[in-house]
This record gives C-alpha cells, sequence and structure tokens, in this order.
C-alpha cells in the first residue's frame, strides 16, 4: 500500500501542469483517475485539511469517486460551511439514500434532490411533508416496504405506492383496502393482482378494470385462473379482451416482420452476406466474377442458405438423413 501511495504521489506532485500529466500520465482521464485514488486516501485517512477542503475540491471527489466521500467532508466542515451545491451534488448520486440523514438541517432544494434520486432517503428526515412522502413513494428504488414508515398514508400515496410496486409492495398496505386503491392496483397491473390476498372479494368493477388492463395473454384459461367463477357480464369482458389481445398480437407480429425484413441498402446487406456466408474465398470469387451488386447479393444470399443448412445437418446427423 506505501508503494502505490508513493507511487501516486510522487505522479501528482503540484508542480506539475495538467499538460505534463497528460504527457506522463497516458492522457487527462488516466490522471484524473490516479489524482481521485489519491485524494480518496487521502479523504479516508483525515489527511486533508480545512483549508483545501474548497467547493472546487469537493465537487471534483464526488465526480470522480462518487457520493461516499460526503461524510468525510462532514468530519472536515460543519454542515452550514458546506454549499447546498455541493450538497446536491453529492445526494444526487447517492443512489441508496444513505447520507441525508447526516444533515440536521438541509434545504427544501437538497431535501428534493436526495428523495429525486432515491425516495427512502426520507427515513433521515424527523418530520416530512405530505409532499415530500408522495414524492419518496414516487422515486423510491426497491423499497417496497417504505411506506410502512408511514403512519397513516393517504389514499393518494397508497395509490402511488401499488401504482410502483404491484404484488411486491400490496402486502405493505394497511387493510383493507379502499375501492379506489384496488381500481388503481387493477388498472395498472391487471389480473395477476387478484392474486393478493389484499384484493380478496373485489367489485365487478375492479374484476372489469384488471380484465381491459390485461394484454398478451390469449387463452380462456389464464383468465378463469384468476378469476374462477365469473358471471356472464365477466365472461363476456374476458372474451372481449381475449379477441383484442389476439388483433394486438398479429399486429405485433407483422410490425416485427416487416421491420426486420426491411430491404436494408445494397451495400450494407452485400457486407452483411459476405460475412454471413460463412465461406470468405466464396465470397471474394463472387465478387470479382459478378460486378452487379444485385446479382451479388442474390449469389451470396444462395451460398449463405447453402452453406447455413450444411452447418445445420452436419450439427444434426439425423436430420440430414
Amino acid at each position: 500500500m506505501d508503494t502505490i501511495v508513493h507511487e501516486i504521489r510522487k505522479s501528482i506532485e503540484p508542480k506539475y501542469d495538467l499538460a505534463y500529466w497528460r504527457y506522463k500520465m497516458g492522457g487527462r482521464l488516466l490522471c484524473l483517475n490516479r489524482l481521485s485514488e489519491w485524494h480518496d486516501y487521502r479523504l479516508w485517512n483525515g489527511l486533508v485539511p480545512k483549508e483545501e477542503c474548497t467547493p472546487e475540491f469537493m465537487l471534483f471527489c464526488i465526480k470522480y469517486i462518487g457520493s461516499s466521500v460526503f461524510p468525510y467532508f462532514l468530519d472536515i466542515l460543519p454542515e452550514n460551511e458546506i454549499p447546498d451545491f455541493v450538497k446536491i451534488a453529492a445526494l444526487r448520486q447517492d443512489t441508496y439514500g444513505s447520507y441525508l440523514r447526516l444533515l440536521h438541517n438541509p434545504s427544501n432544494e437538497v431535501i428534493t434532490a436526495a428523495l429525486t434520486t432515491a425516495g427512502q432517503a426520507i427515513k433521515g428526515l424527523a418530520h416530512p411533508t405530505n409532499k415530500q412522502w408522495e414524492l419518496a413513494l414516487r422515486c423510491s428504488t426497491e423499497s417496497p416496504e417504505l411506506i410502512k414508515k408511514r403512519k397513516k398514508p393517504t389514499i393518494k400515496e397508497q395509490i402511488i405506492h401499488i401504482t410502483k410496486y404491484g404484488l411486491d409492495g400490496i402486502n405493505y398496505l394497511p387493510n383493507p383496502l379502499c375501492e379506489r386503491v384496488k381500481l388503481a392496483a387493477a388498472k395498472e397491473h391487471g389480473i395477476q393482482i387478484l392474486k393478493s390476498q389484499k384484493m380478496k372479494n373485489p367489485s365487478e368493477q375492479v374484476l372489469l378494470t384488471a380484465i381491459s388492463a390485461t394484454y398478451g395473454p390469449t387463452e380462456l384459461k389464464y383468465f378463469l385462473d384468476h378469476i374462477p367463477h365469473p358471471n356472464h357480464k365477466i365472461m363476456c369482458a374476458i372474451r372481449h379482451q381475449i379477441n383484442i389481445n389476439k388483433t394486438l398480437r398479429a399486429k405485433w407480429a407483422a410490425e416485427n416482420f416487416q421491420r426486420h425484413h426491411q430491404e436494408e441498402p445494397p451495400k450494407e446487406q452485400l457486407n452483411w452476406l459476405r460475412q454471413a456466408c460463412l465461406d470468405p474465398i466464396a465470397a471474394v470469387k463472387i465478387g470479382e466474377s459478378t460486378k452487379s451488386v444485385p446479382e451479388q447479393i442474390e449469389k451470396l444470399e444462395a451460398l449463405r442458405i447453402q452453406m447455413t443448412n450444411k452447418f445445420f445437418n452436419y450439427k444434426n446427423p439425423a436430420l440430414a438423413m
């Protein structure tokens, strides 16, 4: 470790300017990487004096090391001497929401930056407002349990939560779920959300909403697994949705076929076929004997099919018989 640190320090002596670093160290990016390693080492070991911990220094460390340096700044400087733009820059990189709790008196701008990056950072606030809770629930990352920290979540907050997390988050909601929350869950997640015990005994409107939000399945059994005893109105809705899904599938298949089989520009198609025919020598001979691009494409495509079939039959001897 001592040898590595000595080498880094030796490479970034202050008497050398950036042009020298570029020449000696192989480029600006490598130079900045080495410099950030050196600063990281000094911060880790408490070797950065207060006079050096300027806003420019802090922004450099945040950019090239990451938000993990933020606690070190608070060890060097009082919270009120760190500008808000530095705090915001650090918290916008704090994807785990860990560092807002270190601040005793953050401004609204700093709080918003932290919650927008990782809503679970709200756990570090003593008295968050309703708007802050809504932002936190909307922007949380991999934290379906966050709503449990809210003593009495509003209907709007529950809808934000269920829209974001679905089956992963519904069990963290209070019992019983109101009709508005159930409708929002059904509209966002389709009939899969009906698996949850919290969606037990759904109303007809919830079922109809869930069915109309279920895209893809075209088998009746799939719907009946989630809605085992549908009445006539529900069954008609299921069949109608199945027909819609079949139409959409056919449309998607046609669009996909068209997209993947559009005629490429001749030169690009020619270059691709030269590689895809699996016989570079034959491809060169075709190019020498045929100057017309369309004829080359036709011959190379025939060669590609021939070589592909040959390779396939070799790999599957039973099919070659």
